[in-house]
Order: C-alpha cells, then sequence, then structure tokens
C-alpha cells in the first residue's frame, strides 16, 4: 500500500510539474500573442506621431529663432506669445507620447555618438571624408531609435562619415625598347 501510494503520489507530482509546464508555455504564448499582435502596431502608430510632433516642434523653434532674430518692430510680441506658447504645448506632447510609450515597455534610446553599430542603428546618409579613421563614424541622428521588451523596436536612424581614398593617376612609364 506504501509503495503504490508513492507511486501515485510521484506520478501525481510528474502531472502537476507537466501542467505547470504547459500553462507557463500558454500564457507565454498569449502574452506574446497580444504583444505582437495588438500592441505592436500601437507603438509603431505612436512612434510616428512622435516623429511628427518633433518635426513640428522643429518648425516652431526655426520660427521662434526668427522671430528673435528679426528687427525689432517687425514683430509683434503678440506673434512672439503666440509661437512661444506653441513650442511649449509641443514640447509637453511630446513628453505625453513618450510616457505613453513607456507604459507600453517602449522606451527612447539615448542618442549615440562614435562608430555605427549595426545591430542598433541604420544609416540612412553619408558624407564623404579623407580621414581613414572617421570612417563610420556618426555626424548626426535623423530619427532616433526606440526598445520595446529589451530589443531594437526601430533602429536610430543616423548619418556617418565615409572615407573615401583619393585616387592619384599616375603618369604612363616610358616603354623600354
Amino acid at each position: 500500500v506504501t509503495d503504490l501510494k508513492a507511486l501515485a503520489e510521484q506520478r501525481n507530482s510528474v502531472s502537476h510539474s507537466m501542467f505547470t509546464a504547459l500553462h507557463e508555455e500558454l500564457k507565454d504564448y498569449k502574452d506574446g500573442f497580444i504583444h505582437e499582435a495588438v500592441q505592436r502596431p500601437i507603438i509603431r502608430d505612436l512612434i510616428t506621431i512622435y516623429d511628427d510632433l518633433i518635426e513640428i516642434q522643429k518648425q516652431s523653434a526655426g520660427a521662434l529663432e526668427a522671430c528673435v532674430g528679426a528687427a525689432e518692430g517687425d514683430v509683434s510680441e503678440a506673434i512672439m506669445a503666440r509661437v512661444r506658447t506653441m513650442d511649449a504645448n509641443l514640447k509637453n506632447r511630446l513628453g505625453l507620447v513618450l510616457e505613453v510609450l513607456s507604459r507600453m515597455d517602449a522606451t527612447l534610446v539615448p542618442v549615440s555618438t562614435g562608430k555605427l553599430c549595426k545591430r542598433t542603428q541604420r544609416a540612412v546618409a553619408v558624407e564623404s571624408t579623407d580621414a581613414a579613421e572617421d570612417d563610420g563614424m556618426i555626424v548626426r541622428t535623423v530619427k532616433p531609435g526606440f526598445q520595446w521588451k529589451d530589443r531594437v523596436f526601430r533602429a536610430e536612424e543616423v548619418v556617418i562619415k565615409k572615407f573615401k581614398q583619393s585616387t592619384i593617376i599616375a603618369p604612363p612609364r616610358p616603354e623600354k625598347s
């Protein structure tokens, strides 16, 4: 009887561990499906909105700079106040979009410097350089990168330097006779 009881408990233990493993696998599958099918498109759209707001904010900052640089009397104080308000509102909305993304486990990747990292960055433009040591160096960021669940969601888009060796054409050699 004791042996049968031990055997039943052992089978019960195996069944329980198999059930637990199956439950975890099903939960991971469900979570993965929700993340991929539901959250991924929303995050992509939020990042697009963020990019659009950044572009509008750059334009408003340029307009504000033009107002400040204009000769006194050319720009009214009322217009300057409106441009300042618009710029502040855009900055606040950008912060709100980043906060929503953060709640969905998507984070803005800090802007990188140095050499291009193909895992987290994508070169979208190239500027030539005469210095070989500058080959692959980042000039500027075009669009920031985002991470989601500790994976690259969108690579940082950057402009890099590319070494272009100058070719010197040697004069033709005289023929030997």
